[in-house]
């Protein structure tokens, strides 16, 4: 069987590397977002059973409820900005990235820009740097820090619950 070669028409590359890095940047977006939701819903269920200890009310599954919510405050702000334990120092950096842009003057950067692009392996090289740094710095650590901040929600909800109406009853 014959395979078809891929015909790609000037700057389907670029194109294409674009939208790779997009869909990284907006994953990373999300991440964000969720991690914020769940500080904020954390936030408040740590007000209202702050409210119960303040009446005299608390029980063993509020504490329960209030410790599992404060965890996850605190995972999320790890996923908004993981410590730099997880980053990784040294790694090469592309023209994208913040401190090539900052560290430099803007005709130093333009020229930089203008070098790069004046070579498509370029180009695509440091397409690359960025997607697999974004991926492999960024994303990864706020993933896990983002999803352990809901499981511990969720499971300190459920189990705070439970005990607070085994209590009761």
């Amino acid at each position: 069987m014959k395979k078809d070669k891929i015909i790609m028409f000037p700057g389907d590359k670029i194109r294409f590397l674009t939208d790779i890095l997009r869909k990284q940047i907006d994953l990373r977006n999300q991440l964000e977002t969720r991690a914020n939701v769940t500080m904020g819903f954390s936030a408040t269920i740590v007000a209202f059973t702050i409210n119960y200890f303040i009446q005299g009310k608390e029980t063993f599954g509020s504490v329960i409820i209030m410790f599992a919510s404060m965890l996850a405050i605190l995972s999320s702000l790890l996923s908004l900005k993981p410590p730099k334990l997880f980053s990784r120092k040294g790694q090469k950096q592309s023209v994208f990235y913040h401190t090539a842009i900052s560290s430099v003057s803007p005709e130093k950067y333009i020229s930089s820009l203008q070098k790069i692009t004046s070579n498509e392996k370029t180009v695509i090289e440091q397409y690359g740097l960025e997607i697999y740094n974004l991926t492999k710095h960024s994303i990864h650590y706020k993933k896990f820090f983002a999803h352990i901040a809901i499981q511990i929600l969720v499971v300190g909800l459920i189990v705070g619950t439970i005990v607070t109406i085994v209590q009761w009853v």
